[in-house]
C-alpha cells in the first residue's frame, strides 16, 4: 500500500512542479518575452527540477527502489544494444554456473542432505565403519552386529528411545501378486526390526507400516512396501494394500506403502523395494537363516537419542555391554577370547544413514568442486576482461554523464547493476544446463541403477546455491569495470584520452588476463592430472584378466531352488554357458571380483584346540573348477582346483601370495606347507 502511494504522490509530485515551470513561462511571456526565453529564463530561476524532485522523494522514502528501477531499465537498454556482447556473456557465466551447480547438485545429495525422516540429528549410528555383508567372531571396532547381540543391546540401553537394526546387504526377491498369473517381478528387499520405521518417525502413505507385533515370533508374513515401486510397478494401485503377495512363493500380506521419497537408511543406487519384518528372515533363508546365530554379524544398528543423551558416555557404555556380552559367549575361540578387553564400538551422526556412497565418492566430489570453482573463477575473470572492453568503447559516454552531474556513486551502481543482471540470466541458464549435466554424471557413475535416490533436477536449497553464486560472480566481473568507471576524471571527456590514460585504463585488464591465464593453466594441470588417474585406475592391475569377461548373477533360492538341488544346478549351468559359441571357460564364486566382499573366518593350524588361541582371521570364496583359467589368474605353484576336488575328496584350498608370505611364514615354510596340501598363486586384489 505505501508503494502504491509512493507512486501516486511521484505522479502528483511531477504535476505540481511541471505546473509551478508553465506558470512561471506564462508570467515572463505576459510580460513581453518570447515562449524561449521565457522558459530558458524559468528554467534557470527555478533550478534543476529533477534534483528538487530526487531531494523531495528522498523525504518520502522508497527513492532507493525507483532508482533500481531506473538502473535496471539502464542495463536492460545496453544489453539489449550489445546482443552479441549480451549472448557471449551469458553462455559464459551459464557455463561457470552451471558446472558448480551441477556438481552441488551432487554433494548435496551425497554428501550433506539428512534422510527424510522426523528430525534426523537425533539419530545415532551405532558404528562408524561400513562392514560389508557378514563377519564372524570379534571385530575390534564394532560396526555390524548379530540379531542376538542387536536385542542385548537394545535392552540394555535405555538412553536410546528406540534402536533398530536392518540387514547389510539388500536380498533379492521374487515377487508376485496372489492369485494373478503375471510372472514374478525382481526385486531389492530389506530385513529390518519392527521398530524400525516408529524409531525414523515415519507415516505411512497407505495402509500401515509394520511394529514390533509384526516382528516377533510366530506373526504373520507382513511387508512394507516403497512408494517408487508401488507408482512404478503397480501404477499406485490402491487394492495392493491388504492383498497378498508371493515372495520366493511364500505368502506375504502388505500392510502399506512407505511415505514419498523414503528410499531407506542409506544413499545406495538400488534402494529397497520391499521391507520384511528380521523375524521372517528363516522363511527366506532356510537353512542360510543367520538370525539366530550369536557370533554371525550382519546387521547394522541405529537409534535415537533420548532427552539425556551424551554420546561419549553412552559409547563407554555400549562398549563395556559389547565385552559383557562376549564373555558369556562359550563359541568364541580362545584367540577371539583373548581379544575381548579390545573390543569397542563408537557412535557417529545418524541422520544421513550409513554412508556408503559418501565414502566412496567424497574425495571425487570434492576434486570436482575444486575444478567447477576454478572454471567459475576463469568464467568471471573472462567476463571482467569483456566488460573492461565494453567499457573502454563506451568511456566516453560515461564521461559525459558524469560531466552532466551524474555522481561517482551512481555510475558505480550501474555498471554493477548490469553485471548482476548479466549473472543473474547465466544463473537461470546455467540451472538448465546443470540438470543436464547432473543426469549426464548420474548416467556415467550409476548406469545400471533402476531406482537412484539421487534427482537430476536441482532442488530448492540447490536453486538457492545457484542464485547466490550468481550474485557472488556478478559482483566479481563487475567489481573492476565499476571501479575503474567510477575514478574516471570528467575533463577527459572534454579534451579526449591521451596515451598514457589508455595505458592506465588497460592495467586492469592486464591483471585480470595474467590471473585468467594462471587459473586456466592449473585448471588445465588439474584436468591432465585427472585424465592420467582415470587412466591408470582403467588400467590398474587387479591380477585377473577383466576383458572379454562377463559377470552374471544369480540367485538360486528366488527361483524356489533347495539346498540340495544346487550342486546339480550350477553344475548344469558351468556346462550349458560353456556349450554357447564364443565362450571358452566358465567359473562360479560366491562373489565376483569388483564386489569388494566374501566370507570371512578364523584359520588355525595344527592341533585346532592348542593354537585356536593363534587363529588368523581371514577372508575366502567359494569357486567352482574352472575359475581361476577363466579370470586368467596365473598360477605361483603348486595346483588349482580342478575337476577331481569334489565333496567327498579330499579338502583343498588354493591360497594368494599374500596370504602365504604373512600367514604361512609365520607357522611353517613354503615346501611345508605344500606337503600339507596348501597351494597358492599371485596375488590378486579385490
Amino acid at each position: 500500500m505505501r508503494l502504491f502511494l509512493f507512486f501516486r504522490r511521484k505522479t502528483d509530485l511531477t504535476e505540481e512542479l511541471q505546473n509551478h515551470l508553465n506558470m512561471a513561462i506564462a508570467d515572463r511571456v505576459a510580460r513581453g518575452e518570447s515562449p524561449v526565453d521565457a522558459r530558458s529564463a524559468a528554467l534557470r530561476k527555478f533550478g534543476n527540477i529533477p534534483l528538487i524532485a530526487d531531494v523531495t522523494r528522498e523525504r518520502w522514502g522508497w527513492l532507493r527502489l525507483e532508482l533500481f528501477m531506473q538502473d535496471l531499465r539502464y542495463a536492460l537498454r545496453q544489453l539489449r544494444r550489445s546482443p552479441a556482447f549480451t549472448l557471449t556473456a551469458i553462455l559464459t557465466l551459464a557455463l561457470g554456473i552451471g558446472a558448480n551447480t551441477a556438481i552441488f547438485t551432487l554433494v548435496h545429495a551425497v554428501m550433506l542432505k539428512s534422510l527424510p525422516v522426523t528430525n534426523p540429528g537425533e539419530i545415532y549410528r551405532i558404528g562408524a565403519n561400513d562392514k560389508c555383508c557378514t563377519w564372524n567372531g570379534t571385530m575390534d571396532d564394532w560396526s555390524i552386529f548379530s540379531y542376538p547381540l542387536y536385542q542385548y543391546l537394545r535392552d540394555h540401553t535405555p538412553a536410546f528411545e528406540e534402536m533398530a537394526a536392518f540387514s547389510t546387504n539388500n536380498p533379492s526377491l521374487s515377487v508376485r501378486r496372489s492369485g494373478t498369473t503375471a510372472p514374478a517381478y525382481p526385486f531389492i528387499g530389506e530385513f529390518v526390526s519392527g521398530n524400525y520405521f516408529s524409531m525414523f518417525g515415519l507415516q505411512a502413505s497407505s495402509g500401515r507400516l509394520f511394529n514390533s507385533a509384526d516382528d516377533a515370533p510366530g506373526a504373520a508374513p507382513v511387508a512394507v512396501m516403497s512408494n517408487h515401486a508401488w507408482r512404478e510397478h503397480y501404477a499406485a494401485d490402491p487394492s495392493i494394500v491388504g492383498s497378498t503377495v508371493m515372495v520366493n512363493g511364500l505368502p506375504f500380506n502388505v500392510a502399506g506403502i512407505a511415505p514419498s521419497g523414503f528410499f531407506g537408511d542409506r544413499l545406495t543406487s538400488n534402494p529397497p523395494d520391499f521391507w520384511i519384518p528380521l523375524n521372517q528372515e528363516p522363511a527366506l533363508h532356510a537353512q542360510n537363516s543367520m538370525l539366530r546365530l550369536p557370533n554371525t554379524h550382519w546387521l547394522y544398528a541405529i537409534g535415537r537419542a533420548g532427552r539425556a543423551f551424551v554420546p561419549a558416555q553412552v559409547q563407554a557404555q555400549m562398549t563395556l555391554e559389547i565385552q559383557q556380552w562376549l564373555r558369556g559367549q562359550n563359541e568364541l575361540s580362545k584367540g577371539d577370547q583373548a581379544t575381548i578387553s579390545q573390543q569397542h564400538v563408537r557412535l557417529s551422526p545418524g541422520g544421513a544413514g550409513i554412508s556408503q556412497l559418501r565414502d566412496y565418492y567424497s574425495k571425487g566430489l570434492y576434486l570436482l568442486s575444486a575444478i567447477s570453482a576454478l572454471v567459475l573463477l576463469i568464467a568471471c575473470a573472462n567476463l571482467a576482461n569483456l566488460l573492461l572492453v565494453r567499457e573502454a568503447a563506451r568511456r566516453r559516454q560515461t564521461l559525459i554523464q558524469v560531466a552532466l552531474g551524474a555522481s561517482p556513486k551512481r555510475v558505480l551502481r550501474s555498471v554493477l547493476t548490469e553485471s548482476i543482471l548479466l549473472s543473474i540470466v547465466g544463473g537461470i541458464a546455467g540451472l538448465l544446463l546443470a540438470k543436464a549435466g547432473t543426469r549426464v554424471i548420474l548416467l556415467l557413475a550409476f548406469g545400471n541403477a533402476a531406482n537412484l535416490p539421487i534427482k537430476s533436477a536441482p532442488s530448492w536449497s540447490v536453486a538457492g546455491f545457484a542464485f547466490m553464486i550468481s550474485l557472488i560472480s556478478g559482483i566479481l566481473f563487475g567489481i573492476v569495470p565499476a571501479w575503474i568507471t567510477s575514478r574516471s576524471d570528467p575533463a577527459d571527456a572534454l579534451r579526449g584520452t591521451h596515451r598514457a590514460t589508455r595505458d592506465r585504463s588497460t592495467l586492469p585488464q592486464r591483471s585480470l588476463i595474467v590471473i585468467q591465464a594462471a587459473f586456466s593453466l592449473i585448471l588445465l594441470t588439474l584436468a591432465g592430472l585427472l585424465t592420467a588417474s582415470l587412466n591408470n585406475l582403467e588400467r590398474e592391475p587387479f591380477g585377473f584378466q577383466s576383458d572379454g569377461r562377463l559377470i552374471v548373477n544369480i540367485d538360486p533360492q528366488v527361483a524356489g531352488y533347495k539346498t540340495e538341488q544346487l550342486p546339480a544346478l550350477y553344475q548344469q549351468l558351468q556346462d550349458r554357458l560353456g556349450q554357447i559359441p564364443g565362450v571358452l571357460n566358465v567359473g562360479l564364486s560366491t562373489y565376483a571380483p569388483q564386489d569388494g566382499c566374501c566370507d570371512n573366518s578364523g584359520i588355525s593350524f595344527g592341533d585346532a584346540a592348542a593354537d585356536a588361541a593363534k587363529s588368523k582371521m581371514t577372508t575366502w570364496l567359494r569357486v567352482s573348477p574352472h575359475y581361476f583359467e577363466t579370470l586368467d589368474i596365473p598360477l605361483l605353484r603348486g595346483r588349482l582346483i580342478g575337476d577331481q576336488d569334489t565333496a567327498s575328496s579330499r579338502r583343498v584350498a588354493v591360497i594368494d601370495e599374500s596370504f602365504a608370505r604373512k600367514i604361512l611364514s609365520e607357522q611353517r615354510s613354503y615346501r611345508t606347507a605344500f606337503r600339507n596340501g596348501w597351494y597358492f598363486r599371485s596375488q590378486w586384489r579385490l
